[in-house]
């Protein structure tokens, strides 16, 4: 549980890298310890978070109680940063999650993170070229409209022309979901980012996939400021690949 909190960067400026919030709470678990906690930054009139995960080290000691501050620069799953295509103005720390060690948690939504923080807004000052606006997708192809199951690496290879005049799009991700169990999803990066092209994904099947027909459940691309455009709808999907299936035989 969280007792209280507070922003510790209250006002931030974004310069050539990236300024990273700062935070600290006081907390306490159960026997097993702190896990990690999660927190999630939103600007004011919307658009994409700013996400801060901490895990308490695998050699440390279980801490039990206390109070812990918490600053990280960005990484995948967990921005964690602010930078020059973020949103100027009131950003909102607006949900927090704690787990310890044997995987209990406890979720906060706004009012109650609002009661634990005397203040959860911080000011982010940017006079860079923001960019909240997703990449645009204009064209798909299905490269593997058959898989061979007894393949070394059976493989679903799909590729997008995107567009992005901001930031540049980074990254791809396909989902496809066999004739009888769970869906598997593949993010694959380009090595640098593009403001128009194709970024192809290559999402393996595993050994000895399912034969049958396999199903498209979504494919998505996002920039490097982290605007996504994801697609599920199937009308969608077979709108631009022209199907929303192909065959693994």
């Amino acid at each position: 549980l969280f007792r209280s909190g507070r922003i510790l960067t209250p006002k931030l400026t974004v310069g050539k890298g990236t300024a990273a919030p700062e935070y600290s709470v006081v907390f306490k678990t159960g026997p097993s310890g702190l896990g990690s906690i999660d927190a999630y930054f939103y600007p004011s009139g919307g658009g994409n978070d700013i996400y801060m995960d901490y895990d308490t080290p695998d050699e440390a000691r279980p801490i039990t109680h206390g109070t812990l501050k918490i600053r990280q620069p960005g990484h995948r799953y967990g921005y964690g940063a602010f930078d020059t295509y973020s949103k100027p103005g009131t950003w909102t720390l607006s949900y927090l999650d704690i787990y310890d060690v044997a995987g209990h948690y406890t979720s906060y939504q706004p009012s109650q993170v609002a009661a634990l923080f005397p203040s959860t807004a911080i000011q982010v000052i940017n006079h860079g070229k923001v960019d909240t606006t997703a990449p645009l997708v204009t064209a798909g192809k299905i490269l593997t409209p058959e898989v061979k199951a007894n393949s070394p690496n059976p493989l679903f290879e799909a590729s997008l022309t995107v567009s992005d005049d901001v930031s540049g799009v980074r990254t791809g991700y396909f989902s496809v979901t066999p004739p009888k169990g769970y869906a598997i999803g593949q993010t694959d990066y380009l090595s640098a980012p593009t403001k128009g092209g194709k970024i192809t994904v290559y999402v393996p099947l595993g050994e000895r996939p399912t034969k049958g027909t396999w199903t498209i459940g979504d494919y998505e691309a996002c920039d490097v400021a982290h605007n996504c455009v994801d697609v599920s709808d199937a009308t969608e999907i077979k709108a631009l690949f022209g199907t929303t299936t192909f065959k693994v035989d």
